[in-house]
């Protein structure tokens, strides 16, 4: 019986397409979210295209080294630890909810002291109109009685009337002022950035975070390297195919 150390049509075939596939899965990115593409079933993958590989060329005519290439590559696979990043996105998550719920309270109690003040506003503001309008209505009836008729009862009517607006200007003027600022920090608040303050989270940190996390998850330098190293040994390798010791390899 004679040997065929020649490389057959079909081994290099297989050789090629499984070297194009290794590149692909050193290549490939995981999905961040839930039940997607993950490690496990690329890991699986792997498996399926190596098993593969194995039953088309044959056990006799793996490349040296194959096999613990393979398993030196499943070795660099490991799962990563993450519960440490884990725990400090949780951590600043719950933070900037906690900041988000106390921002929210204090815009509802601005927004309500807003609303209570301009119905003072508005009333104080009605009322001023009437005793102005009455101040005015006595003034004038002032003007015309006699003299004697303003000393008498005129001048007090007046002077009370006076004493009255003058009260509610001041009444007005204190409300508008507090409607004001009250505006003013309502605005401030609205407009106070999440980052870059005492005692704020901020959420670049967490996005941060989260692609550290993303990142270390992906593996993509270890599968890139696992991938790479096996198929340079496939690539180096001088597959056989055809009949060997009298025997069809399988292919």
């Amino acid at each position: 019986m004679r040997g065929i150390e020649e490389e057959g049509p079909d081994a290099g075939q297989v050789r090629s397409r499984t070297i194009l596939a290794l590149d692909r899965l050193g290549h490939q990115v995981f999905s961040p979210l839930p039940g997607g593409y993950d490690l496990q079933r690329w890991t699986n993958n792997l498996n399926s295209l190596l098993d593969d590989y194995e039953r088309r060329i044959g056990p006799d005519q793996l490349p040296p080294g194959f096999r613990k290439a393979r398993e030196d590559a499943l070795m660099l696979l490991r799962p990563v630890d993450t519960s440490s990043l884990d725990a400090q996105i949780e951590k600043l998550g719950r933070e900037e909810t906690e900041e988000s719920r106390k921002k929210s309270e204090e815009r509802a109690l601005l927004e309500s002291r807003i609303r209570k003040a301009r119905v003072e506003q508005e009333s104080c503001s009605k009322e001023l109109e009437t005793e102005r309008g009455k101040l005015a209505a006595a003034e004038k009836e002032n003007r015309e009685k006699g003299f004697f008729g303003r000393l008498l009862e005129g001048t007090q009517r007046t002077d009370e009337l006076k004493a009255k607006v003058g009260d509610l200007e001041r009444k007005l003027k204190i409300i508008n002022d507090e409607v004001a600022k009250l505006r003013e920090s309502l605005a401030g608040l609205a407009a106070k950035p999440s980052a870059g303050e005492a005692g704020t989270t901020d959420p670049a940190e967490i996005d941060r975070l989260v692609s550290e996390r993303t990142e270390k998850l992906q593996l993509a330098k270890e599968r890139e390297l696992a991938t790479m190293a096996i198929a340079e040994l496939i690539a180096r390798s001088e597959v056989k195919s055809g009949i060997e010791n009298g025997q069809q390899v399988p292919t």
